[in-house]
Formats: C-alpha cells, structure tokens, sequence
C-alpha cells in the first residue's frame, strides 16, 4: 500500500502478525515518526523507476535468544525465517537450517541471495522460529533501503508483544548491488 501512495493504512494492533511487524519496521527508520518521504519516482510523474537489486544475506549467529515457553519443551531448536516483502513482487521466504537444543548462541552461516524490484519500499523480515513446533518466538523487520552494508547485529523483539527482547539479537552480513538498466 506504500507504493500506491497510500496516506493512511488500519491496522489491527491487537494482534502482532505479519502486516504490524513490517509496518512497525518500516517507521522504525525514523524512530517511529508517523511520517516518512515517498521515494523519488513516486514523487514527481516520470521522475524514474523503482530501482532493482541484488542482495545476498549471511544470517551468522544468534545470542541470547527466547526460551520456548514452559509448555514447549526444555531448549530452543531455532531456525531463522527471512521473508522478503517487495511491493512488485509476491513474498518470498527463505530459512536456514535448525540449530538444536541452542538458544543461547546458535550458529548458522547460512548464504542466502535474492533479487528485489523496488529497493525503496523492500523489507527484509527476520522471524526467529521454534523448529520443534513451528511456533515464531522473536522477530525483526528492516527496510532494505536503510539496511547498511556488511556486519550487522539485528535487534529482535518478541513475538507476542511487538517488544524488544534484552540482549537478543542476531549477526547478519547484507551486500547489495542496486542494478543498473542496460
């Protein structure tokens, strides 16, 4: 809806599914100002296109991550689910392996590479999931246009609240290439 210029969106902020979180990630750029300039192309009529590009993620390691709950068993399995939500495209998810029975600090290395459309308005998801129930326990949205190049940490926050979780965090490594037209 941002990229149809869209002033104004409801959401239910009752309930922290997919749409909040990616809402919330996208005015968290600003700390959390309710206003955020449309991209160029949107601005002026013929001012340009979305711009493309390719991106590879290395989702590194975890630290500190939430325990499953006192229902759920006694260790998180974890395993990270990236979505990455382009405006021009449909979803697109990607995970990497499970870690077993480590929370604390899990390691994954795991390369990742995806293309978006319109670099401007793409997000990059990051939910931290139960392998052993399926079940999300933290997560973090971050717009691809104000992602920085190289190391990051990736503050999380919990699945229930929208809050986020002390000292739990992930290490990623983002390299982007913004596309040229040939």
């Amino acid at each position: 809806y941002w990229a149809g210029g869209v002033q104004m969106v409801a959401l239910n902020f009752q309930t922290v599914d997919q749409h909040l979180v990616v809402n919330s990630g996208f005015f968290d750029v600003q700390k959390k100002s309710g206003y955020i300039l449309k991209p160029p192309y949107l601005r002026r009529d013929g001012a340009g296109c979305p711009s493309p590009a390719r991106v590879g993620l290395q989702v590194v390691a975890g630290f500190q991550l939430p325990g499953p709950g006192p229902d759920a068993g006694r260790c998180l399995s974890p395993k990270v689910r990236v979505t990455v939500i382009d405006p021009m495209i449909k979803p697109l998810v990607l995970e990497t392996h499970e870690v077993r029975d480590n929370g604390f600090n899990p390691v994954w290395n795991c390369a990742l590479q995806f293309s978006v459309n319109n670099r401007e308005l793409a997000q990059i998801l990051f939910e931290v999931v139960n392998a052993s129930t399926g079940e999300r326990v933290c997560h973090h949205s971050v717009p691809l246009a104000s992602a920085r190049q190289g190391y990051r940490v990736v503050t999380l926050k919990d699945a229930k609240t929208d809050v986020a979780v002390k000292h739990a965090v992930l290490l990623v490594n983002l390299a982007c290439d913004v596309e040229t037209a040939a």
